[in-house]
């Protein structure tokens, strides 16, 4: 026992006195290199499917109530919203008041006096007779009668008339005068008064071959139309061939229908 503690308190001696006599703590060592990655770990569990927009039950079931826009697809297109309600309307203003009105302005000058205008066509009138009926070598009719003159009887010494005659292909000869080829040539007799009153106004269109003078037949609807033009002698003329030679002083030349209606401004 004596021999026992005896050794215990030796090696509790020689602990103090390793202890007492050890020397001071060295330096750190460098750290080591880093290891190398670990390999990854194992994938967790796929998650659940979220819920589309357009499935309003939340089934994962295509239905037709969720085909809102009725396309036949179940999409992002369904998935509007619910049309919202109508706003109130608004009130309606109130009406201005109406503006006083303005005060009439002043009366102006009168304009100067204009230049006079050209010689008007009121003293000329112009008629026409359907002559596709016609065939033979005289055509007769009546001034006053047989056109719609605005003339009397008792006026047809106030105007001298001016004939043509408009064949089927719209040529214009003057009567009288040669005809078509100059074959043929047209004269006129007027009676102005006659021994009677059913004789005044009374017109003969004849028709003489050019070679020999004799009568010339003319064909059934050759001629169309027969153009009268009425001139009413004014109080300065005496007679009609005064009224001719003024419209040839200013180079009108009256054989030319469409020249003589420009010239009144009829055509």
């Amino acid at each position: 026992m004596k021999l026992k503690m005896f050794v215990l308190l030796g090696c509790l001696i020689a602990t103090i006195t390793f202890i007492s006599c050890s020397g001071e703590d060295g330096t750190n060592g460098a750290d080591g290199d880093t290891g190398l990655t670990g390999a990854p770990g194992t994938p967790g569990n796929k998650g659940d499917n979220g819920i589309n927009c357009w499935d309003s039950n939340a089934d994962g079931v295509s239905q037709s109530s969720e085909d809102v826009n009725g396309d036949g697809e179940f999409n992002g297109l369904d998935c509007q919203g619910e049309q919202g309600e109508q706003g109130e309307q608004g009130e309606q203003g109130e009406q201005g008041e109406q503006g006083e009105q303005g005060e009439q302005g002043e009366q102006g000058e009168q304009g100067e006096q204009g230049e006079q205008g050209e010689q008007g066509n009121a003293n000329v009138q112009v008629a026409q007779i359907d002559m596709s009926p016609f065939g033979g070598n005289i055509f007769t009719f009546n001034l006053v009668d047989d056109t719609d003159l605005d003339i009397t009887v008792q006026e047809l010494s106030n105007y001298t008339f001016l004939f043509y005659l408009e064949n089927v292909t719209s040529t214009i000869y003057p009567v009288p005068g040669p005809l078509i080829f100059n074959t043929s040539y047209s004269a006129v007799n007027y009676r102005e008064v006659g021994n009677n009153a059913n004789d005044a106004g009374d017109v003969n269109i004849n028709f003489y071959q050019t070679a020999n003078g004799n009568d010339f037949q003319v064909a059934q609807g050759f001629y169309s139309t027969l153009k009268i033009v009425a001139l009413e002698i004014s109080l300065g003329n005496k007679n009609g061939n005064e009224v001719l030679a003024q419209l040839k002083a200013t180079g009108v030349d009256t054989s030319d229908y469409h020249e003589v209606m420009q010239y009144f401004g009829l055509e």
